[in-house]
Protein backbone atom coordinates (compact mmCIF):
# COMPACT_ATOMS: atom_id res chain seq x y z
CA UNK A 1 0.00 0.00 0.00
CA UNK A 2 1.23 3.55 -0.88
CA UNK A 3 0.93 6.53 1.20
CA UNK A 4 1.39 9.51 -1.42
CA UNK A 5 2.34 12.58 0.69
CA UNK A 6 3.18 16.47 -0.07
CA UNK A 7 3.69 18.11 2.89
CA UNK A 8 5.48 21.88 3.42
CA UNK A 9 7.17 22.11 5.81
CA UNK A 10 8.97 17.95 5.51
CA UNK A 11 7.09 15.81 7.42
CA UNK A 12 8.48 15.05 10.94
CA UNK A 13 7.20 11.62 10.11
CA UNK A 14 5.12 8.66 9.78
CA UNK A 15 3.20 5.94 11.25
CA UNK A 16 1.11 3.26 9.64
CA UNK A 17 -2.22 1.75 12.23
CA UNK A 18 -4.76 -0.71 12.01
CA UNK A 19 -7.49 -0.54 13.30
CA UNK A 20 -6.45 2.99 15.02
CA UNK A 21 -4.05 1.04 16.53
CA UNK A 22 -0.12 1.50 15.55
CA UNK A 23 1.48 -1.66 13.38
CA UNK A 24 2.95 -4.44 15.95
CA UNK A 25 6.59 -4.86 14.80
CA UNK A 26 6.79 -8.15 12.74
CA UNK A 27 8.58 -9.37 9.79
CA UNK A 28 5.81 -9.89 7.54
CA UNK A 29 5.31 -5.85 8.14
CA UNK A 30 7.98 -4.04 5.95
CA UNK A 31 7.38 0.11 5.43
CA UNK A 32 9.85 2.31 3.72
CA UNK A 33 10.00 6.03 2.95
CA UNK A 34 10.77 7.61 -0.85
CA UNK A 35 11.34 10.72 -1.60
CA UNK A 36 11.03 12.24 -4.35
CA UNK A 37 11.11 15.96 -4.10
CA UNK A 38 11.37 18.84 -0.79
CA UNK A 39 8.21 18.48 -0.33
CA UNK A 40 6.29 15.23 -2.31
CA UNK A 41 7.53 11.67 -1.28
CA UNK A 42 5.65 8.09 -0.80
CA UNK A 43 5.36 5.58 2.33
CA UNK A 44 5.34 2.34 1.81
CA UNK A 45 3.80 -0.82 3.71
CA UNK A 46 4.15 -4.05 2.32
CA UNK A 47 2.97 -6.78 3.89
CA UNK A 48 3.84 -10.89 3.30
CA UNK A 49 2.01 -13.97 3.76
CA UNK A 50 -1.32 -12.22 4.20
CA UNK A 51 -4.01 -14.13 6.29
CA UNK A 52 -7.35 -13.05 7.99
CA UNK A 53 -6.06 -11.72 10.30
CA UNK A 54 -4.75 -8.72 8.17
CA UNK A 55 -7.72 -7.45 7.21
CA UNK A 56 -9.13 -4.36 8.11
CA UNK A 57 -8.60 -0.66 7.85
CA UNK A 58 -5.13 0.57 7.47
CA UNK A 59 -4.59 4.28 8.40
CA UNK A 60 -1.02 6.13 6.97
CA UNK A 61 -0.90 9.23 9.26
CA UNK A 62 1.84 11.80 8.28
CA UNK A 63 2.76 14.71 11.19
CA UNK A 64 5.41 17.99 10.48
CA UNK A 65 5.34 21.17 12.34
CA UNK A 66 1.95 22.49 11.77
CA UNK A 67 -0.32 19.38 12.17
CA UNK A 68 -1.15 15.92 10.67
CA UNK A 69 -3.08 14.52 8.03
CA UNK A 70 -4.13 11.09 7.39
CA UNK A 71 -5.27 8.73 4.03
CA UNK A 72 -6.68 4.98 3.95
CA UNK A 73 -6.16 1.82 2.45
CA UNK A 74 -8.96 -0.88 3.29
CA UNK A 75 -7.99 -4.42 2.61
CA UNK A 76 -11.17 -6.79 2.90
CA UNK A 77 -12.38 -10.52 1.04
CA UNK A 78 -15.03 -10.27 -1.39
CA UNK A 79 -17.37 -13.22 -1.17
CA UNK A 80 -16.73 -14.34 -5.10
CA UNK A 81 -19.18 -17.00 -4.70
CA UNK A 82 -21.59 -14.24 -5.03
CA UNK A 83 -20.92 -13.39 -8.44
CA UNK A 84 -22.37 -16.47 -10.10
CA UNK A 85 -18.96 -17.60 -10.77
CA UNK A 86 -19.04 -20.67 -13.57
CA UNK A 87 -19.96 -23.37 -11.43
CA UNK A 88 -22.95 -25.55 -12.38
CA UNK A 89 -23.65 -27.18 -8.35
CA UNK A 90 -21.39 -25.46 -5.49
CA UNK A 91 -19.46 -22.90 -4.86
CA UNK A 92 -17.02 -22.12 -1.43
CA UNK A 93 -15.56 -18.79 -0.61
CA UNK A 94 -11.68 -18.61 -0.49
CA UNK A 95 -9.22 -16.10 0.46
CA UNK A 96 -9.03 -13.54 -2.86
CA UNK A 97 -10.72 -16.51 -4.43
CA UNK A 98 -13.44 -19.34 -4.97
CA UNK A 99 -13.44 -23.04 -5.28
CA UNK A 100 -16.16 -24.55 -7.17
CA UNK A 101 -17.56 -28.26 -5.27
CA UNK A 102 -19.59 -31.22 -6.83
CA UNK A 103 -22.07 -32.54 -4.66
CA UNK A 104 -22.18 -36.16 -3.77
CA UNK A 105 -22.33 -38.52 -7.14
CA UNK A 106 -20.92 -35.97 -9.34
CA UNK A 107 -17.40 -35.07 -10.61
CA UNK A 108 -15.61 -32.15 -12.58
CA UNK A 109 -15.07 -33.18 -16.16
CA UNK A 110 -12.72 -30.08 -17.26
CA UNK A 111 -9.44 -28.39 -16.49
CA UNK A 112 -10.70 -25.60 -15.12
CA UNK A 113 -12.85 -27.41 -12.20
CA UNK A 114 -16.18 -25.59 -12.45
CA UNK A 115 -18.26 -28.34 -14.36
CA UNK A 116 -19.80 -30.74 -12.52
CA UNK A 117 -21.07 -33.76 -14.27
CA UNK A 118 -22.92 -37.11 -13.01
CA UNK A 119 -20.32 -40.13 -12.70
CA UNK A 120 -21.18 -43.43 -13.03
CA UNK A 121 -20.98 -44.81 -9.33
CA UNK A 122 -21.62 -48.74 -10.69
CA UNK A 123 -18.06 -48.40 -11.58
CA UNK A 124 -16.20 -46.71 -8.71
CA UNK A 125 -13.86 -48.56 -6.92
CA UNK A 126 -14.79 -47.22 -3.64
CA UNK A 127 -18.24 -47.50 -3.81
CA UNK A 128 -20.21 -50.73 -2.15
CA UNK A 129 -20.24 -53.14 -5.55
CA UNK A 130 -24.41 -54.44 -6.20
CA UNK A 131 -24.15 -58.41 -5.61
CA UNK A 132 -25.74 -58.55 -8.94
CA UNK A 133 -27.29 -55.81 -11.15
CA UNK A 134 -26.17 -51.95 -10.66
CA UNK A 135 -28.18 -49.38 -12.57
CA UNK A 136 -26.35 -46.13 -12.25
CA UNK A 137 -28.56 -42.77 -10.81
CA UNK A 138 -27.86 -39.23 -11.07
CA UNK A 139 -25.59 -38.47 -8.45
CA UNK A 140 -26.01 -42.55 -7.17
CA UNK A 141 -26.71 -45.95 -8.10
CA UNK A 142 -29.60 -48.88 -7.25
CA UNK A 143 -28.77 -52.20 -6.96
CA UNK A 144 -31.18 -54.74 -8.13
CA UNK A 145 -30.93 -59.03 -8.56
CA UNK A 146 -31.91 -61.26 -11.28
CA UNK A 147 -35.14 -63.43 -11.43
CA UNK A 148 -35.09 -65.78 -9.04
CA UNK A 149 -33.24 -63.62 -6.05
CA UNK A 150 -34.49 -61.17 -3.55
CA UNK A 151 -32.77 -57.87 -3.03
CA UNK A 152 -31.11 -58.03 1.27
CA UNK A 153 -31.88 -55.91 3.45
CA UNK A 154 -28.64 -54.26 2.89
CA UNK A 155 -29.90 -53.14 -0.39
CA UNK A 156 -26.61 -54.81 -2.14
CA UNK A 157 -26.36 -58.27 -1.81
CA UNK A 158 -29.03 -61.18 -3.24
CA UNK A 159 -30.77 -63.93 -1.43
CA UNK A 160 -32.00 -67.28 -3.35
CA UNK A 161 -35.54 -67.71 -3.38
CA UNK A 162 -34.98 -71.00 -2.64
CA UNK A 163 -33.84 -70.34 0.31
CA UNK A 164 -36.69 -68.68 1.69
CA UNK A 165 -38.08 -70.40 4.53
CA UNK A 166 -41.99 -69.85 5.27
CA UNK A 167 -44.76 -70.80 2.57
CA UNK A 168 -45.62 -66.73 3.27
CA UNK A 169 -42.08 -66.07 2.10
CA UNK A 170 -41.63 -68.24 -0.80
CA UNK A 171 -45.29 -66.96 -2.07
CA UNK A 172 -43.76 -63.31 -2.10
CA UNK A 173 -40.20 -64.40 -3.48
CA UNK A 174 -42.87 -65.92 -6.30
CA UNK A 175 -44.35 -62.81 -6.55
CA UNK A 176 -41.15 -60.80 -7.13
CA UNK A 177 -39.50 -63.46 -9.32
CA UNK A 178 -43.20 -62.84 -11.74
CA UNK A 179 -41.48 -58.94 -12.29
CA UNK A 180 -39.13 -59.29 -15.49
CA UNK A 181 -36.27 -57.53 -16.33
CA UNK A 182 -37.62 -55.68 -18.79
CA UNK A 183 -40.49 -54.15 -16.09
CA UNK A 184 -37.79 -53.67 -13.16
CA UNK A 185 -35.61 -51.04 -15.67
CA UNK A 186 -38.47 -49.17 -16.85
CA UNK A 187 -39.76 -48.88 -12.96
CA UNK A 188 -36.46 -47.98 -12.43
CA UNK A 189 -35.95 -44.92 -15.14
CA UNK A 190 -39.46 -43.92 -14.09
CA UNK A 191 -37.99 -42.94 -10.37
CA UNK A 192 -35.00 -41.61 -11.79
CA UNK A 193 -37.20 -39.34 -14.05
CA UNK A 194 -38.93 -38.26 -11.05
CA UNK A 195 -35.90 -38.07 -8.83
CA UNK A 196 -34.43 -35.64 -11.41
CA UNK A 197 -37.59 -33.48 -11.68
CA UNK A 198 -37.27 -32.44 -7.61
CA UNK A 199 -33.83 -31.70 -7.63
CA UNK A 200 -34.67 -29.42 -10.59
CA UNK A 201 -37.29 -28.14 -8.70
CA UNK A 202 -35.21 -27.52 -5.23
CA UNK A 203 -32.41 -25.96 -7.64
CA UNK A 204 -34.95 -23.87 -9.24
CA UNK A 205 -36.28 -22.94 -5.36
CA UNK A 206 -32.84 -21.98 -4.30
CA UNK A 207 -31.92 -19.83 -7.25
CA UNK A 208 -35.04 -17.58 -6.94
CA UNK A 209 -34.61 -17.40 -3.02
CA UNK A 210 -30.89 -16.02 -3.51
CA UNK A 211 -32.24 -13.80 -6.24
CA UNK A 212 -35.17 -12.68 -3.50
CA UNK A 213 -32.68 -12.13 -0.95
CA UNK A 214 -30.42 -10.23 -3.09
CA UNK A 215 -32.82 -7.79 -3.98
CA UNK A 216 -34.66 -7.21 -0.94
CA UNK A 217 -32.61 -6.05 2.00
CA UNK A 218 -33.86 -7.61 4.56
CA UNK A 219 -32.68 -8.13 8.10
CA UNK A 220 -31.48 -11.58 7.88
CA UNK A 221 -29.53 -10.98 4.61
CA UNK A 222 -25.85 -11.36 4.93
CA UNK A 223 -23.78 -8.81 3.61
CA UNK A 224 -20.82 -9.62 0.84
CA UNK A 225 -18.61 -7.37 2.44
CA UNK A 226 -16.79 -6.76 5.44
CA UNK A 227 -17.74 -3.66 7.73
CA UNK A 228 -15.62 -0.47 6.55
CA UNK A 229 -15.17 1.24 9.91
CA UNK A 230 -13.33 3.83 8.36
CA UNK A 231 -17.19 4.57 6.32
CA UNK A 232 -20.24 6.61 8.27
CA UNK A 233 -22.24 3.96 9.34
CA UNK A 234 -25.95 4.71 8.11
CA UNK A 235 -28.79 4.14 10.57
CA UNK A 236 -31.39 1.88 8.85
CA UNK A 237 -34.42 2.33 10.33
CA UNK A 238 -37.74 0.74 9.71
CA UNK A 239 -39.30 1.07 6.31
CA UNK A 240 -42.42 1.38 7.73
CA UNK A 241 -41.43 5.73 8.65
CA UNK A 242 -40.91 6.32 4.44
CA UNK A 243 -44.78 5.25 3.77
CA UNK A 244 -45.59 9.00 4.40
CA UNK A 245 -43.58 10.69 1.71
CA UNK A 246 -42.56 7.21 -0.14
CA UNK A 247 -46.47 6.96 -1.15
CA UNK A 248 -46.02 8.96 -4.52
CA UNK A 249 -43.09 7.53 -5.34
CA UNK A 250 -43.10 5.82 -9.02
CA UNK A 251 -42.73 1.96 -8.85
CA UNK A 252 -40.60 2.48 -11.79
CA UNK A 253 -38.02 4.23 -9.40
CA UNK A 254 -37.76 0.75 -7.89
CA UNK A 255 -35.68 -0.34 -10.91
CA UNK A 256 -33.16 1.90 -10.30
CA UNK A 257 -32.66 0.57 -6.87
CA UNK A 258 -29.19 -0.13 -5.94
CA UNK A 259 -28.27 -2.93 -3.07
CA UNK A 260 -27.61 -0.70 -0.01
CA UNK A 261 -24.64 -3.31 1.35
CA UNK A 262 -22.93 -2.82 -2.11
CA UNK A 263 -21.99 0.87 -0.60
CA UNK A 264 -19.50 2.20 1.48
CA UNK A 265 -20.05 5.67 3.15
CA UNK A 266 -17.13 8.41 3.21
CA UNK A 267 -16.75 11.77 4.03
CA UNK A 268 -19.03 14.77 3.54
CA UNK A 269 -18.42 16.68 0.57
CA UNK A 270 -20.83 19.00 1.00
CA UNK A 271 -23.83 19.82 3.28
CA UNK A 272 -27.13 22.19 3.47
CA UNK A 273 -29.47 23.16 6.01
CA UNK A 274 -31.49 19.90 5.68
CA UNK A 275 -29.33 17.45 2.89
CA UNK A 276 -25.61 16.41 2.66
CA UNK A 277 -23.77 15.09 -0.06
CA UNK A 278 -21.22 12.32 0.73
CA UNK A 279 -18.09 10.39 -0.71
CA UNK A 280 -19.02 6.92 -1.64
CA UNK A 281 -17.32 3.62 -3.02
CA UNK A 282 -20.37 1.44 -5.08
CA UNK A 283 -19.93 -2.22 -5.77
CA UNK A 284 -20.17 -3.27 -9.40
CA UNK A 285 -22.66 -0.03 -9.89
CA UNK A 286 -21.53 0.08 -13.52
CA UNK A 287 -21.44 -3.53 -14.34
CA UNK A 288 -18.05 -3.79 -14.33
CA UNK A 289 -17.46 -5.80 -10.79
CA UNK A 290 -15.27 -2.89 -9.35
CA UNK A 291 -15.24 -0.91 -6.66
CA UNK A 292 -16.06 2.86 -7.97
CA UNK A 293 -16.60 6.01 -6.40
CA UNK A 294 -19.99 7.99 -6.42
CA UNK A 295 -21.21 11.03 -4.47
CA UNK A 296 -24.08 9.94 -1.98
CA UNK A 297 -27.02 12.72 -1.84
CA UNK A 298 -28.83 12.44 0.85
CA UNK A 299 -30.89 13.91 4.32
CA UNK A 300 -29.31 15.28 7.36
CA UNK A 301 -30.52 13.54 10.99
CA UNK A 302 -32.62 16.53 11.67
CA UNK A 303 -34.73 16.83 8.57
CA UNK A 304 -38.52 16.21 8.40
CA UNK A 305 -40.98 14.58 6.39
CA UNK A 306 -41.24 17.68 3.91
CA UNK A 307 -37.10 17.69 3.28
CA UNK A 308 -37.47 13.97 2.70
CA UNK A 309 -40.38 14.27 -0.22
CA UNK A 310 -38.36 17.03 -1.46
CA UNK A 311 -35.28 14.53 -1.49
CA UNK A 312 -37.45 12.01 -3.13
CA UNK A 313 -38.74 14.98 -6.37
CA UNK A 314 -35.53 15.46 -6.60
CA UNK A 315 -34.80 11.75 -7.34
CA UNK A 316 -37.44 11.70 -9.34
CA UNK A 317 -36.27 14.85 -11.44
CA UNK A 318 -32.84 13.34 -12.18
CA UNK A 319 -34.23 10.15 -13.36
CA UNK A 320 -35.95 11.97 -16.24
CA UNK A 321 -33.35 13.63 -17.51
CA UNK A 322 -31.41 11.56 -20.27
CA UNK A 323 -27.52 11.34 -20.31
CA UNK A 324 -25.29 14.53 -20.83
CA UNK A 325 -21.83 15.52 -20.74
CA UNK A 326 -22.66 18.98 -19.03
CA UNK A 327 -25.01 17.54 -16.50
CA UNK A 328 -24.50 15.11 -13.55
CA UNK A 329 -24.91 11.63 -14.08
CA UNK A 330 -27.19 9.85 -11.79
CA UNK A 331 -26.58 6.14 -11.14
CA UNK A 332 -29.23 4.93 -8.80
CA UNK A 333 -31.12 5.02 -5.52
CA UNK A 334 -31.54 3.28 -2.37
CA UNK A 335 -35.48 4.02 -1.48
CA UNK A 336 -36.28 0.63 0.56
CA UNK A 337 -34.89 1.77 3.94
CA UNK A 338 -34.30 4.94 5.27
CA UNK A 339 -32.23 6.96 4.77
CA UNK A 340 -32.70 7.26 1.06
CA UNK A 341 -29.91 8.33 -0.94
CA UNK A 342 -29.44 9.28 -4.74
CA UNK A 343 -26.50 7.98 -5.91
CA UNK A 344 -24.49 10.28 -8.27
CA UNK A 345 -21.07 10.43 -9.91
CA UNK A 346 -18.36 11.45 -8.32
CA UNK A 347 -16.82 15.21 -9.59
CA UNK A 348 -13.23 15.17 -8.49
CA UNK A 349 -12.66 18.72 -8.71
CA UNK A 350 -15.92 19.82 -6.62
CA UNK A 351 -17.90 22.87 -7.19
CA UNK A 352 -17.07 25.68 -9.54
CA UNK A 353 -17.82 28.38 -6.99
CA UNK A 354 -14.60 27.13 -4.47
CA UNK A 355 -12.61 26.41 -7.66
CA UNK A 356 -12.80 29.81 -8.80
CA UNK A 357 -12.26 31.01 -5.20
CA UNK A 358 -9.18 28.60 -4.92
CA UNK A 359 -7.91 30.66 -8.37
CA UNK A 360 -8.02 34.35 -6.68
CA UNK A 361 -3.80 35.75 -6.70
CA UNK A 362 -4.78 36.14 -2.64
CA UNK A 363 -5.99 32.03 -2.58
CA UNK A 364 -3.02 30.90 -4.05
CA UNK A 365 -0.39 32.72 -2.31
CA UNK A 366 -2.05 31.73 1.22
CA UNK A 367 -1.72 28.02 0.92
CA UNK A 368 0.51 25.03 -0.47
CA UNK A 369 -2.86 23.42 -2.72
CA UNK A 370 -1.70 23.35 -6.35
CA UNK A 371 -4.34 24.74 -8.52
CA UNK A 372 -4.47 25.36 -11.91
CA UNK A 373 -5.91 28.80 -12.41
CA UNK A 374 -7.86 28.94 -15.34
CA UNK A 375 -7.29 30.85 -18.82
CA UNK A 376 -10.02 33.57 -20.23
CA UNK A 377 -10.67 31.21 -22.46
CA UNK A 378 -11.27 28.09 -19.89
CA UNK A 379 -13.98 30.60 -18.24
CA UNK A 380 -15.47 31.08 -21.54
CA UNK A 381 -15.57 26.83 -22.34
CA UNK A 382 -17.01 26.86 -18.53
CA UNK A 383 -19.98 29.39 -19.37
CA UNK A 384 -20.66 26.97 -22.48
CA UNK A 385 -20.64 24.28 -20.91
CA UNK A 386 -23.62 25.52 -18.17
CA UNK A 387 -25.25 26.76 -21.15
CA UNK A 388 -25.55 23.10 -23.09
CA UNK A 389 -26.23 21.96 -20.05
CA UNK A 390 -29.25 24.32 -19.53
CA UNK A 391 -30.12 23.78 -22.59
CA UNK A 392 -30.68 19.97 -22.73
CA UNK A 393 -32.82 20.51 -19.14
CA UNK A 394 -35.00 22.75 -20.83
CA UNK A 395 -35.64 20.08 -23.77
CA UNK A 396 -36.56 17.92 -21.25
CA UNK A 397 -39.71 20.42 -19.66
CA UNK A 398 -37.10 20.73 -16.62
CA UNK A 399 -36.74 24.01 -14.34
CA UNK A 400 -33.18 24.26 -12.30
CA UNK A 401 -34.80 26.93 -10.07
CA UNK A 402 -31.31 27.14 -8.29
CA UNK A 403 -28.54 27.87 -11.20
CA UNK A 404 -25.58 29.16 -9.50
CA UNK A 405 -21.47 28.46 -9.28
CA UNK A 406 -21.76 26.67 -6.09
CA UNK A 407 -24.19 23.95 -7.62
CA UNK A 408 -22.26 23.40 -10.74
CA UNK A 409 -19.30 20.20 -10.44
CA UNK A 410 -15.83 21.14 -13.06
CA UNK A 411 -14.06 18.31 -13.47
CA UNK A 412 -9.98 18.44 -14.14
CA UNK A 413 -10.28 19.20 -17.72
CA UNK A 414 -12.52 22.64 -16.90
CA UNK A 415 -15.87 19.79 -18.01
CA UNK A 416 -19.10 21.85 -16.23
CA UNK A 417 -21.51 19.55 -14.72
CA UNK A 418 -24.65 20.94 -13.35
CA UNK A 419 -26.08 19.20 -10.56
CA UNK A 420 -28.50 20.11 -7.31
CA UNK A 421 -31.77 19.59 -8.83
CA UNK A 422 -32.85 20.39 -5.21
CA UNK A 423 -36.17 23.13 -6.28
CA UNK A 424 -35.89 21.98 -9.57
CA UNK A 425 -39.31 21.26 -11.43
CA UNK A 426 -40.59 18.92 -14.24
CA UNK A 427 -42.91 21.61 -16.00
CA UNK A 428 -43.72 19.99 -18.83
CA UNK A 429 -46.44 21.12 -20.67
CA UNK A 430 -47.10 24.18 -19.01
CA UNK A 431 -43.78 25.69 -18.79
CA UNK A 432 -44.68 27.76 -15.32
CA UNK A 433 -44.18 26.69 -12.23
CA UNK A 434 -45.43 28.43 -9.02
CA UNK A 435 -44.01 28.27 -5.90
CA UNK A 436 -46.35 27.31 -3.10
CA UNK A 437 -44.27 25.67 -0.19
CA UNK A 438 -42.28 27.80 2.18
CA UNK A 439 -38.45 27.15 2.23
CA UNK A 440 -35.04 28.41 1.26
CA UNK A 441 -34.56 30.42 -1.98
CA UNK A 442 -31.23 31.70 -3.99
CA UNK A 443 -32.80 35.18 -3.70
CA UNK A 444 -29.21 36.81 -5.01
CA UNK A 445 -29.85 34.80 -8.23
CA UNK A 446 -33.82 35.09 -8.96
CA UNK A 447 -35.51 37.12 -11.51
CA UNK A 448 -37.57 40.21 -10.41
CA UNK A 449 -41.08 37.65 -11.63
CA UNK A 450 -39.79 35.22 -9.23
CA UNK A 451 -38.96 37.59 -6.24
CA UNK A 452 -42.17 39.45 -6.58
CA UNK A 453 -44.68 36.34 -7.60
CA UNK A 454 -43.07 33.46 -6.71
CA UNK A 455 -43.59 32.34 -10.75
CA UNK A 456 -40.35 30.18 -12.12
CA UNK A 457 -40.02 29.41 -15.93
CA UNK A 458 -37.44 28.68 -18.47
CA UNK A 459 -37.07 32.44 -18.62
CA UNK A 460 -36.06 32.82 -14.85
CA UNK A 461 -32.99 29.83 -14.96
CA UNK A 462 -32.27 32.26 -17.91
CA UNK A 463 -31.86 35.59 -15.42
CA UNK A 464 -29.85 32.99 -12.88
CA UNK A 465 -27.45 32.40 -15.70
CA UNK A 466 -26.55 36.34 -16.07
CA UNK A 467 -25.89 36.03 -12.59
CA UNK A 468 -23.91 32.97 -12.62
CA UNK A 469 -21.75 34.38 -15.85
CA UNK A 470 -21.23 37.41 -13.30
CA UNK A 471 -19.62 34.67 -10.78
CA UNK A 472 -17.42 33.30 -13.45
CA UNK A 473 -15.60 36.68 -14.56
CA UNK A 474 -15.44 37.84 -10.75
CA UNK A 475 -13.96 34.83 -10.27
CA UNK A 476 -16.69 33.45 -7.23
CA UNK A 477 -17.76 36.73 -5.79
CA UNK A 478 -20.83 36.81 -4.31
CA UNK A 479 -23.29 38.97 -6.49
CA UNK A 480 -24.39 42.33 -5.34
CA UNK A 481 -21.27 42.28 -3.02
CA UNK A 482 -22.01 44.47 0.36
CA UNK A 483 -25.66 44.60 -0.21
CA UNK A 484 -28.35 42.80 2.18
CA UNK A 485 -30.76 40.68 1.03
CA UNK A 486 -33.79 43.41 1.44
CA UNK A 487 -31.44 46.02 -0.73
CA UNK A 488 -31.01 42.98 -3.37
CA UNK A 489 -34.59 42.59 -3.91
CA UNK A 490 -35.06 46.81 -4.16
CA UNK A 491 -32.59 46.64 -6.64
CA UNK A 492 -33.76 43.65 -8.64
CA UNK A 493 -37.58 44.81 -8.96
CA UNK A 494 -36.52 48.30 -9.77
CA UNK A 495 -34.53 46.74 -13.06
CA UNK A 496 -30.88 47.42 -11.59
CA UNK A 497 -28.19 44.94 -12.58
CA UNK A 498 -25.25 43.53 -11.47
CA UNK A 499 -22.22 46.45 -12.33
CA UNK A 500 -20.01 45.35 -15.57
CA UNK A 501 -16.55 44.31 -14.20
CA UNK A 502 -13.91 46.16 -15.11
CA UNK A 503 -11.59 43.63 -16.71
CA UNK A 504 -14.77 42.13 -18.54
CA UNK A 505 -15.40 43.41 -22.37
CA UNK A 506 -18.36 45.03 -22.85
CA UNK A 507 -19.28 41.76 -25.50
CA UNK A 508 -19.63 39.31 -22.80
CA UNK A 509 -20.90 42.26 -20.35
CA UNK A 510 -24.13 42.50 -22.69
CA UNK A 511 -24.95 38.69 -22.69
CA UNK A 512 -25.52 39.11 -19.64
CA UNK A 513 -27.47 41.89 -19.43
CA UNK A 514 -29.48 39.95 -22.15
CA UNK A 515 -30.20 37.42 -19.65
CA UNK A 516 -31.55 40.56 -17.45
CA UNK A 517 -34.50 41.80 -19.56
CA UNK A 518 -37.19 43.33 -17.30
CA UNK A 519 -39.63 41.20 -19.74
CA UNK A 520 -38.76 37.03 -19.88
CA UNK A 521 -39.83 37.28 -23.50
CA UNK A 522 -36.77 39.53 -23.73
CA UNK A 523 -34.57 37.57 -22.84
CA UNK A 524 -32.74 34.89 -25.01
CA UNK A 525 -33.33 30.93 -24.88
CA UNK A 526 -30.13 28.42 -23.71
CA UNK A 527 -29.80 27.18 -27.58
CA UNK A 528 -29.64 31.02 -28.70
CA UNK A 529 -26.75 31.55 -25.70
CA UNK A 530 -25.01 28.46 -26.76
CA UNK A 531 -24.64 30.01 -30.59
CA UNK A 532 -23.66 33.57 -28.76
CA UNK A 533 -20.97 31.81 -26.57
CA UNK A 534 -19.54 29.60 -28.95
CA UNK A 535 -19.31 32.89 -31.06
CA UNK A 536 -16.93 34.75 -28.58
CA UNK A 537 -15.21 31.65 -28.38
CA UNK A 538 -14.46 31.32 -32.21
CA UNK A 539 -13.21 35.05 -32.08
CA UNK A 540 -9.59 35.64 -30.72
CA UNK A 541 -10.38 38.47 -28.40
CA UNK A 542 -9.73 38.31 -25.02
CA UNK A 543 -12.92 39.28 -23.24
CA UNK A 544 -11.73 38.88 -19.77
CA UNK A 545 -8.98 40.45 -19.02
CA UNK A 546 -7.60 38.55 -15.68
CA UNK A 547 -4.23 40.18 -15.56
CA UNK A 548 -5.90 43.15 -14.34
CA UNK A 549 -8.29 41.57 -12.14
CA UNK A 550 -8.78 43.64 -9.03
CA UNK A 551 -9.77 41.43 -6.40
CA UNK A 552 -10.74 43.61 -3.54
CA UNK A 553 -13.64 45.09 -5.55
CA UNK A 554 -15.66 41.11 -5.44
CA UNK A 555 -16.15 40.19 -2.20
CA UNK A 556 -16.73 36.58 -1.31
CA UNK A 557 -19.50 35.76 1.76
CA UNK A 558 -19.69 32.43 2.83
CA UNK A 559 -22.72 32.52 4.35
CA UNK A 560 -25.00 33.21 1.22
CA UNK A 561 -27.17 29.90 2.01
CA UNK A 562 -28.39 31.22 5.06
CA UNK A 563 -29.69 34.38 3.59
CA UNK A 564 -31.94 32.10 1.40
CA UNK A 565 -35.03 32.48 3.40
Amino acid sequence: MKCHIWSYPHPSYTVWKLEDSLLSSSSRYKTEIMGLNPIEQDSLLTISSITTDDFGVYACRVYNTIGSAMAIHIIQDVNECSYNPPCNQGCKNSIGSYICVCNDGYAFTNESLTYCEDINECIKPETQTCAQICTNLNGSFLCSCKDGYTIESNNYDCKNNMDLGSGEERETDQLSMEITSETLYTVIGVCAGGLLAIVLLILTAIYCRRRTLQEDECDGFKSVFSTNVAYEQSVVKDAGNLNCYLSNINNSILKDEFPRQRLQLGIDLGHGRFGKVMMARALNISGHGNWEMVAVKTCRGSASDCEKEDLIQELDVMRKIPKHENIVLYLGCCTKQDPVYILMEYVKGGNLQSYLRKCRPSQQTATSEEISPPSAKDLKMISLGVARGMSNLHTCGIIHRDLSARNILITPNFTCKICDFGLSRDVEGCDVYERTSKGPLPIRWMAPESLNDQMFTKKTDVWSYGVLLWEIVTLGATPYPGMTVREVIQDVTMGKWLQKPFHCKQELYLLMTRCWGSEPASRPTFKEIVCDVESLLSQEAEYIELNTYQEDKYNMLENTSDERV
